[in-house]
C-alpha cells in the first residue's frame, strides 16, 4: 500500500487497568509506528494521556485486563466508571497476554474467548484481545479505533449503484398499490366489546373460515388458526403487543396495502378482511412474468419499510425483540441496537462453545466464531414475509398481513427470516414453497453473506437458552 505524505492524525487515548495487566506492553505496541487505515489510506498515530485529570483531548479510553487472570465473576465496574470520566462516550476492553494461554481447545482459552462477548454485553463496552509478545491483535485494535465514526460511503458506492438499478427495475414492473377500502360501519356497529367478538366467533362463518385455512396452512386443528372471520368484511385476532402500532405506522407512513385496524379500545385486533388469494394459493399457477412482478412489488415494499428509521429497537411499544430468528420468543427490552447486537453475540458464542465442547478434543485447533458482517443500522422490517402473509386481490394489488413480528431491527433480519422459513422450517416442502419462490429472496429482501448466515443460524439454534422475558447478560 502506498503511504501518504499528509501529516498523520493524532488520536489521544487513556489507558486504565490493574498493575501487571499488560498496560505498558500494549502502549508500546500501539505507539510503535504509524497506522494506515486500509479503506482510505488515512494515517494515524496513537498517543496516551497521563491520567492525572480528565482531558478533552482524549478520544477514547482503553480498559486493559490480563487475559490469563480475568474471570467472569470479577467486578470491573470501577474501571468502567473511571474510563467514563476520561471518555464519556467511547471505551473498549482489551484482554492482553492471550499468547500465554494455550491456543487450542482448553477450558482457559474458551473462558477467555467467552469473556469478550459477555463483557461487552454486561458493561456496554466492546472487547478485543491482544498478545503480549508477538503483538497479535494489535492491528485489529488499531483498525477498531481508526474505524470509529468512519463513513463507508466510498466503499459501498458500487453496491449502492447495483441496488439503485434493481430498485428502478422493480419500480417499473411493480403491481398497483391501491388501498381500496370498504364501508364497514354497519358491521362495526355490532362490535362494541370483546364479549361481542366472542359471540361472533361462534358463528358458522367463523367455523367455515377456520376449516378453510386449516386445510390451506396444514394446521392440526381449526381452532389453531390465529385469525377469525367475524363478518363479511372483518376479521379479528389476538395481536402481539406491538402489532396494532406496527400496522398503524405502516398505514401512516407508506403506501403499502395493509388492512385497516378498527376498535382500538378492544383487546383483540379488529381489521379489514382482504379478499383474494395468498401466494400460498396462487404463486404456482401464476405466469413467470407475474411472479417477477410480484417479486418486484415486494422489493418496493421492503424499500419503503427500510426508509422508516428510529432510535428504538424491536417492537414499537415495548422495545423487545421478537420473531423467527428469536424462535418466536420475546427478549429485552433493548435500549439500543448496540445492546441487541451484543446480546446476539453472547448467544452465538454459547452455541459455538457447545459445538466445540461436543465435537473437539483438547488441543484441537479452534474453529472460527461466527461474526455478523452486515450493517446493524436500525430500520423497520415485517419479519415474516412468507407466502401465507401476502395476498393478491382481484385487482392485482398485493397486500401484506400479519405484522406480529414487525419492528425496528437490522435490515438483514428480513432476508434471514425468509431464509429460515424456507430452508429450516420447510426445507423439503417444495410443493407449497417452490424453488421459484425461494430463488427471489435475495432480490426481494437483499442477499446475505455466508458468514452472516452462520451467525444467525447459531443465534436461532441456542436463543431458547436465554429463556425469554427480561434479558440480562
Amino acid at each position: 500500500m502506498a503511504k501518504t505524505d499528509t501529516q498523520p492524525q493524532r488520536i489521544h487515548l487513556a489507558v486504565l487497568g490493574h498493575p501487571k495487566s499488560g498496560k505498558k506492553s500494549l502502549v508500546d505496541a500501539l505507539t510503535k509506528d504509524v497506522y494506515y487505515r486500509a479503506r482510505d489510506n488515512a494515517s494515524f498515530v496513537f498517543q496516551f494521556e497521563a491520567l492525572l485529570q480528565p482531558s478533552e483531548s482524549v478520544f477514547m479510553a482503553v480498559i486493559v485486563l490480563d487475559g490469563t487472570q480475568y474471570r467472569l465473576r470479577e467486578d470491573v465496574s470501577s474501571l468502567v466508571q473511571a474510563a467514563k470520566v476520561h471518555s464519556p462516550t467511547i471505551s473498549c476492553f482489551v484482554l492482553t497476554k492471550m499468547d500465554l494461554i494455550p491456543s487450542g481447545v482448553c477450558p482457559q482459552r474458551l473462558d477467555c474467548l467467552g469473556a469478550k462477548p459477555i463483557l461487552a454485553g454486561r458493561y456496554g463496552v466492546d472487547c478485543l484481545s491482544t498478545s503480549s509478545r508477538n503483538h497479535e491483535g494489535i492491528d485489529e485494535l488499531r483498525a477498531y479505533i481508526g474505524s470509529i465514526g468512519f463513513s463507508r460511503q466510498l466503499e459501498d458506492f458500487w453496491c449502492a449503484c447495483s441496488r439503485a438499478f434493481l430498485d428502478a427495475l422493480a419500480a417499473c414492473f411493480s403491481l398497483p398499490a391501491a388501498r381500496a377500502n370498504k364501508d364497514v360501519n354497519d358491521e362495526l356497529s355490532a362490535i362494541q366489546s370483546d364479549e361481542d367478538i366472542d359471540e361472533l366467533c361462534k358463528s358458522v362463518m367463523t367455523r367455515t373460515w377456520n376449516e378453510r385455512l386449516q386445510h390451506l396452512f396444514g394446521a392440526k386443528h381449526p381452532d389453531s388458526i390465529p385469525a377469525n372471520q367475524i363478518s363479511p368484511s372483518l376479521i379479528v385476532k389476538w395481536p402481539s403487543s406491538s402489532e396494532r402500532a406496527s400496522m398503524e405506522c405502516v398505514l401512516r407512513n407508506t403506501s403499502i396495502p395493509v388492512p385497516r385496524v378498527h376498535r382500538p379500545h378492544l383487546e383483540r385486533l379488529v381489521m379489514d378482511l382482504i379478499e383474494g388469494e395468498t401466494l400460498l394459493e396462487c404463486w404456482a399457477k401464476a405466469t413467470r412474468f407475474m411472479q417477477f412482478r410480484i417479486a418486484c412489488t415486494l422489493r418496493c415494499y421492503v424499500k419503503q419499510l427500510r426508509s422508516l428509521t428510529s432510535s428504538r429497537v424491536g417492537g414499537l411499544t415495548n422495545g423487545r425483540a421478537h420473531g423467527m430468528v428469536f424462535q418466536d420468543q420475546s427478549y429485552g427490552p433493548f435500549t439500543s441496537m448496540t445492546q441487541l447486537r451484543r446480546f446476539c453475540e453472547v448467544v452465538v458464542f454459547q452455541t459455538w462453545q457447545t459445538r466445540v465442547e461436543r465435537t473437539c478434543t483438547p488441543g484441537d485447533a479452534l474453529p472460527p466464531i461466527p461474526q455478523s458482517c452486515s450493517s446493524w443500522d436500525t430500520v423497520f422490517i415485517h419479519g415474516d414475509l412468507n407466502p401465507s402473509n401476502i395476498i393478491l386481490d382481484k385487482h392485482n394489488t398485493l397486500w401484506i398481513v400479519d405484522w406480529e413480528t414487525a419492528g425496528f431491527y437490522p435490515a438483514c433480519i428480513e432476508s434471514h427470516s425468509m431464509r429460515l422459513f424456507n430452508d429450516l422450517m420447510h426445507p423439503d416442502d417444495f410443493e407449497r414453497f417452490p424453488q421459484s419462490w425461494r430463488s427471489y429472496r435475495d432480490f426481494i429482501a437483499g442477499p446475505t453473506l455466508e458468514e452472516d448466515d452462520r451467525f444467525w443460524d447459531f443465534m436461532e439454534e441456542s436463543i431458547y437458552r436465554m429463556g425469554g422475558g427480561d434479558t440480562m447478560i
